[in-house]
This record gives C-alpha cells, structure tokens and sequence, in this order.
C-alpha cells in the first residue's frame, strides 16, 4: 500500500481500500483469464506465481477509488 500512495499524485482525490467481495470476484476472472491465456500460449513457467495471486487476492490487490 505505501508504494502506491508514493505513487500517487499529491493532489489525488482517492483512496485505497481492501478487497471487496466484487473486487475478488473481478481479480479472479482477470488473473484466471491471463492464466488460460499463458497456458494456451505454452507458458507454464509464466503461470505458476499467478496461482498463489489468485488464491489468496486479499492478500495482493486492493481496490483505488
């Protein structure tokens, strides 16, 4: 979280919060399209760390509103 406040603009207007229900939900259709893509693309060394994210999401995104 620190490293995206640093990167933030001073004058942003938004604020950082943890994964919601739908976020997860949004985190996991995009990370398991990515996933299928790798693999369908003969990529399996790029999909292995993906598995760790998409089972615990809370624990590696969060949501900028």
């Amino acid at each position: 979280v620190e490293a995206i406040q640093r990167r933030l603009a001073h004058g942003a207007i938004v604020k950082i919060y943890d994964l919601d229900e739908q976020g997860a939900k949004d985190v996991h259709y995009l990370l398991s399209t990515y996933i299928q893509t790798l693999e369908e693309n003969h990529q399996p060394d790029a999909v292995q760390h993906l598995y760790t994210l998409l089972e615990r999401p809370h624990d590696h995104f969060v949501m900028i509103k």
